[in-house]
């Protein structure tokens, strides 16, 4: 399927300025449906050029002002998509009610599509789908959709092509909507989604504080994830995220894990007092090998701070997932779960040390594991901890390790989990960027999310193998960037997403950015007003300058400068004009300091022109007339 036109005529309850407007979603057609009569009128636009963006890649821009509409309506291409596909598992915004048409391509034919209200008893006799998990019912639409082909003299290269397609969407707002579903038909990669999606490992009390930690800890690996590809994938001079990110990243290496001091779950007293007992102990140990290393070199220091750190993390997680959190004692044969051993130490073992405690303790583990492959493995990663950090937060007790160390440590955790099997998503270490920018945290989201639903979706999981046409919808993409960044935004977003995946692609970007526009051609820019007298005025958006972009009324309403700026300059405009004001030296004096700070030069010029008259002082042009006049009656003598 793929979507050549929709239309919305009704949405119930709302006063979004996107209905009764035509979409047209491939600049060579421009079709309109008419409500009443259903007749649908067809335009080939001569001039438009196909292919233009390369690589079959097709971009909307979606641009208006603020509360129209744009990202509703992104949402509804997310759900139309799937509709059109005959798809169902989708979340059920309340599209349902609305009342829309669609001309789209399926099977190799043309066809047109529209939601039709049924009639009442149909709708209390909804077809319920299926239950989820959390007993959220999710019924077939109140609105059945009516099919039919029809005919029109388009490009058979569409209709000849079996295109399968489903749709990204990426929004980097919160907007706190509960993902109810899991959208196996579409990929989500929004901030709703992915947080929803985030488990809540329950470590500490406060369940929306572990799952934000944990939301922020994934979003960390997308970003790892993003940059090791790219740089497999890209020369150095199209690394566009390498100003910025290879100043390293922090590592958290204390846990988040509660003391088990609360109920216990399926554990004996005398196990929790065992590892409360050592925890002190481990804790003791700790605070002598401070003691000791005081006076001695500050690397010493973080070395061990940096391992032990490290010891009582791993210690924690065995603990918690062996001992604690485990629900049945016997697995699904009814045999009984391996546990950790309680055993005692020797006074000579805690005199040893904290590396001597840990190993005795790792390799006398009972489990049923490999305790000598695990402590290798836990050596290795301990190798890395303290022999490359780049330096040591002491207030803030992280560490700043480079970008190829961290990528060290995800597959190190994923070789030590390999062989404990954590229950849940708990973590070794906890990852940081620090120092980013608000609009440098902005461009790794949205490109390691866009690799992300691109790579890890659609090239991994089965049931998108068919897929060859991907819708990817972007709400303001490029929000937080400087304007540099604005500029290169869509060159880089084509690139990086061709070498991820040569799928055929078909962008639609909202968007206030004029850079963006000034790259697309003007029939692939689809823009909402609150009249219908709501497009551009300009002949065509490519290659337009910006600020003949922004001067278009479509855009920018009184001028392309500040409000504030403009009633400034037109306060001190009226005074000077009007005859019968008479401002005294003072103010004048303060008008004369407003036009010094104009950056406008013809407007500067203008006002300092009508200032001078105003206190009654000669413009230069009218001095040089003076003179020449002198000087002309001068030789007549």
């Amino acid at each position: 399927m793929e979507l050549l036109y929709f239309k919305v005529f009704e949405i119930p309850g709302k006063q979004l300025k996107i209905c009764n407007k035509d979409f047209n979603l491939d600049g060579r057609y421009n079709f309109s449906v008419d409500l009443k009569t259903k007749q649908i009128s067809f335009q080939i636009n001569e001039n438009y050029i196909n292919n233009f963006y390369e690589n079959d890649t097709k971009i909307n821009s979606i641009v208006g002002k603020n509360g129209l509409g744009k990202t509703t309506l992104l949402k509804f291409l997310q759900y139309i998509i799937c509709k059109l596909n005959d798809k169902h598992k989708v979340y059920e915004y309340p599209f349902v009610w609305w009342h829309w048409c669609a001309i789209h391509t399926k099977d190799d034919k043309l066809y047109y599509s529209e939601s039709n209200p049924e009639k009442k008893e149909r709708k209390q006799n909804r077809v319920k789908l299926f239950t989820n998990e959390n007993d959220f019912a999710l019924f077939d639409d109140l609105f059945n959709i009516e099919r039919k082909q029809i005919e029109f003299d388009i490009d058979k290269g569409i209709l000849e092509a079996k295109t399968k397609s489903t749709s990204l969407y990426y929004s980097p707002f919160f907007e706190f909507e509960e993902t109810k579903i899991d959208p196996i038909d579409y990929i989500d990669v929004s901030n709703d989604y992915l947080f929803n999606e985030s488990r809540q490992t329950k470590e500490v009390d406060e369940q929306t504080l572990s799952q934000t930690i944990n939301f922020r800890r994934e979003e960390i690996k997308r970003q790892i994830s993003f940059i090791e590809f790219g740089d497999n994938i890209l020369d150095e001079s199209h690394r566009f995220y390498k100003e910025f990110i290879h100043q390293g990243i922090s590592v958290f290496l204390n846990g988040k894990i509660k003391k088990f001091d609360t109920q216990q779950r399926y554990i004996d007293f005398d196990d929790v007092e065992f590892y409360e007992e050592f925890d002190k102990i481990y804790m003791r140990a700790l605070r002598s090998t401070r003691d000791y290393l005081k006076g001695k070199t500050v690397r010493d220091y973080e070395f061990f701070i940096a391992r032990d750190s490290f010891y009582k993390r791993i210690l924690e997680i065995l603990y918690y997932n062996f001992e604690y959190r485990p629900e049945p004692k016997t697995d699904e044969k009814n045999n009984y779960r391996p546990k950790i051993q309680t055993y005692n130490f020797t006074k000579e073992d805690y005199e040893k040390g904290i590396s001597h405690l840990f190993e005795k303790f790792i390799l006398n583990l009972n489990i049923g594991i490999d305790n000598n492959e695990l402590y290798k493995r836990i050596q290795v990663c301990v190798n890395e901890i303290i022999s490359k950090f780049k330096r040591y937060d002491l207030n803030d007790d992280f560490y700043i390790y480079n970008v190829e160390v961290v990528k060290d440590f995800l597959r190190s955790e994923r070789d030590i989990f390999e062989l404990i099997s954590p229950k849940g998503e708990l973590a070794l270490f906890n990852f940081d960027w620090p120092n980013l920018s608000t609009g440098e945290k902005a461009y790794l989201n949205l490109f390691s999310r866009i690799h992300y639903g691109l790579f890890e979706k659609i090239n991994i999981k089965e049931k998108f193998n068919e897929v060859n046409l991907l819708y990817i919808l972007i709400d303001e993409g490029s929000t937080g960037f400087h304007p540099q960044w604005q500029k290169e935004f869509l060159k880089r977003l084509i690139l990086y997403t061709n070498q991820i995946n040569p799928i055929k692609k078909h962008f639609i970007i909202t968007s206030h950015s004029p850079y963006l526009l000034s790259d697309l051609q003007i029939e692939d820019v689809v823009s909402i007003g609150e009249s219908d007298d709501y497009r551009f005025t300009i002949k065509n958006t490519f290659g337009a300058n910006i600020h003949e972009l922004l001067a278009d009324k479509f855009y920018l309403e009184n001028t392309f400068m500040g409000d504030f700026a403009r009633e400034k300059i037109e306060e001190i405009g009226k005074e000077l004009i009007n005859e019968d004001i008479k401002p005294n030296k003072e103010r004048l004096d303060e008008i004369e300091k407003i036009i010094n700070i104009i950056g406008e030069p013809i407007l500067k010029e203008r006002l300092e022109f009508l200032l001078s008259e105003k206190r009654g002082v000669k413009t230069k042009d009218e001095i040089i007339l003076e003179l020449k006049d002198e000087i002309k009656r001068l030789k007549g003598n």
